[in-house]
């Protein structure tokens, strides 16, 4: 959505070596303005933009040492992902998973369904994750086992 997307063609022209990367189903939402608000929100700063690498399941994405795997959760968007890193038992969720909620789905590409599946899935990876959602702050994933309400259903 907007949120995490606005600017990203200004970015790119300040760093040009930085690499644009968005899950195959959201990717035309950088060049498409009727599927993404941002364009109205900010039609000054967002411009369309190619993404430099498109993401799904289980692709790894590696900076510097540290791998990144991508879990596509859907719910919040098609594209919806969530990065993990195995070694560091590190989980970015973006706007799938936050500290005791989870994302909206009533925004162009959400689906109840697809967050209850994805929501799932973060129930079910084993052990304990630290969790850096995309709002908010961190947790982690033994907490909202236990506090988080769409989470406890799974038990």
């Amino acid at each position: 959505h907007a949120d995490h997307i606005l600017g990203v063609y200004d970015l790119k022209k300040a760093f040009p070596e930085a690499k644009i990367v968005i899950h195959k189903e959201d990717a035309a939402c950088l060049t498409n303005e009727m599927l993404s608000i941002a364009f109205s929100i900010a039609p000054h700063t967002q411009k369309n933009i190619d993404p430099d690498i498109t993401v799904d399941e289980g692709d790894v994405i590696t900076l510097g040492s540290i791998d990144f795997r991508v879990m596509h959760t859907p719910g919040h968007t098609k594209g919806s992902v969530c990065y993990y890193v195995e070694s560091e038992r590190t989980l970015f969720t973006g706007d799938t998973l936050f500290c005791l909620t989870v994302g909206r789905t009533d925004l162009f590409g959400g689906s109840d369904e697809d967050m209850y599946t994805s929501v799932k899935r973060l129930y079910e990876m084993p052990g304990d994750y630290t969790i850096y959602p995309g709002h908010n702050r961190a947790t982690t994933m033994e907490y909202e086992r236990r506090r988080n309400r769409y989470m406890r259903r799974f038990k």
